[in-house]
Parts: C-alpha cells; structure tokens; sequence
C-alpha cells in the first residue's frame, strides 16, 4: 500500500492551492482587469485563468497576463454575467495553480503596457 498511498500524495500535490491573499477586479466596457497579489519570487509559466464562475469572464477570449512587481495582473473579457465577486482557478504552470476568489474592488493597478509581459495566451 506504500504505492498507493504515494500517489495519492503527488495528487494532492498537484492540486491548485488557495490564493492566501485576496484578489480583486474591476470592469472597463467589456474588459476585466484582475490583481492577484504574487510575490515576483513565484515563477510562472504558460499561465491562464479558469473562471469556476459561469458568466464572469468569456473563456473562449484571448488573455493578456503581466507582472508588476508583487501582483499578477490579467486582463480578458467580461462575461455576460459578472457579478462583484467570483471564483477561479488560475494556472501558473504546468504544475501549479492557485484557486483565487476575487472581489470587485478599486485597483491597486490597470494594466498600461508598462509591466513585465508575462504572456499572451490565445486559444
């Protein structure tokens, strides 16, 4: 059963963890600008948001992610249903995720072009 009870444990590994910090948004027209605060020190690879929340993004949409200092910041486009909070699953790599809730707020920081480029991911 050790063998068992190891690959149980990489599951669970592999497993989004919650986001320790609260994440919040806005809305701009059809633009949503999440903050999700990240230490600079957390690398990232390929990233991209899963909404757990029908209606509060288009996941079908191109998704522009940056890096600015401490935050990660992704801009796509607002579902047709969003309300002033929602759940996520945002994917940093191929083996780490964070599941985030986040919550309408005033931002911290609008994407500007200024930021470190951390992908442009469209499916």
């Amino acid at each position: 059963m050790p063998d068992v009870a190891a690959r149980f444990a990489s599951w669970r590994q592999a497993l989004p963890r919650p986001l320790a910090a609260p994440a919040s948004f806005d809305v701009e027209g059809d633009l949503l600008h999440l903050r999700v605060p990240l230490p600079a020190s957390i690398s990232i690879q390929d990233p991209h948001l899963f909404s757990a929340t029908r209606g509060a993004i288009d996941n079908a949409a191109p998704q522009r992610i940056e890096r600015r200092g401490d935050e990660l910041i992704v801009e796509t486009r607002a579902g047709a249903q969003i309300a002033d909070a929602f759940q996520a699953t945002l994917k940093l790599s191929d083996s780490l995720g964070l599941d985030i809730g986040a919550k309408r707020g005033s931002p911290t920081s609008v994407p500007d072009g200024q930021g470190e480029r951390a992908s442009r991911h469209q499916p």
